[in-house]
């Protein structure tokens, strides 16, 4: 199997904290662009969600359950591309 192995402090989710924080911006004003599932946190914390793909099935999952979060109708760096023209 597969571990990801870190503090408690680091992830994605607490450097975005972090950085939100830095810039005086809170969650509600904040987009995430992720595709896998060591992402989801942080993508929680966002107020929007930009898929530019679904990588694991856990991800699926929550994309059920998040139906606010935009996939790309593209795959690959089509996607990416096309997700990031909607965050801009």
């Amino acid at each position: 199997g597969k571990v990801d192995v870190f503090p408690a402090s680091s992830g994605k989710a607490n450097a975005a904290k972090h950085i939100l924080k830095l810039v005086g911006a809170s969650p509600a004003e904040a987009a995430a662009l992720f595709d896998d599932d060591n992402d989801l946190e942080l993508a929680d914390l966002c107020a929007r969600g930009f898929l530019p793909g679904v990588t694991h099935e856990s991800v699926r999952t929550r994309l059920a359950e998040r139906p606010h979060w935009r996939v790309a109708g593209h795959r690959g760096p089509l996607g990416t591309e096309e997700m990031l023209e909607e965050v801009l």
